[in-house]
């Protein structure tokens, strides 16, 4: 029979757990992050997300330790990257923000603009060889439902010329 453990005494296990992993965590993030933060950043999660507690620990290491390597935040209000449980598994999934963070890391890319499009905004967009897109937000408090969304890069070609 399977025994129940409080939720309070699974965070501790599991704060015991990544502070043994530290150093394997300092390894593979990315140089000028924080281990420590980024480990904190982590417990925090837990801690809001009871459900994260449940999940196999073998996949809470692993998705803690994907988010390090690509060196994306856990931290939700960043928008970076996102632990979600799928019934016992802990899966790290990336948000938009943690694709443009990547995205600029690049150095082909100049600049990534990520937007959100209501049903009262105005949205055209035309394909083929002369592409058009038009986006105006409505200045209505009440924007309508969100109907779209779309990313711009820009990007620098092989003369230094932003395209």
């Amino acid at each position: 029979m399977a025994e129940l453990v409080p939720a309070k005494q699974k965070l501790v296990n599991l704060r015991g757990l990544l502070q043994k992993q530290q150093g394997e965590i300092m390894k593979a993030i990315p140089k000028g992050l924080d281990a420590q933060r980024f480990t904190r950043a982590a417990l925090t999660v837990f801690a809001r997300t009871p459900k994260l507690l449940d999940c196999d620990t073998n996949s809470v290491l692993g998705a803690v330790m994907q988010a390090a390597q690509l060196g994306l935040e856990l931290d939700p209000g960043m928008g970076q990257a996102y632990l979600v449980p799928y019934g016992r598994t802990c899966t790290m999934i990336t948000g938009y923000q943690g694709l443009v963070a990547l995205a600029m890391r690049t150095p082909d890319v100049k600049s990534v603009i990520a937007r959100a499009v209501y049903a009262k905004d105005l949205f055209e967009y035309e394909l083929g060889l002369n592409e058009k897109l038009i986006h105006k937000p409505t200045g209505d408090a009440d924007k309508g439902e969100l109907t779209y969304v779309y990313a711009i890069a820009k990007l620098v070609d092989r003369d230094g010329m932003i395209t």
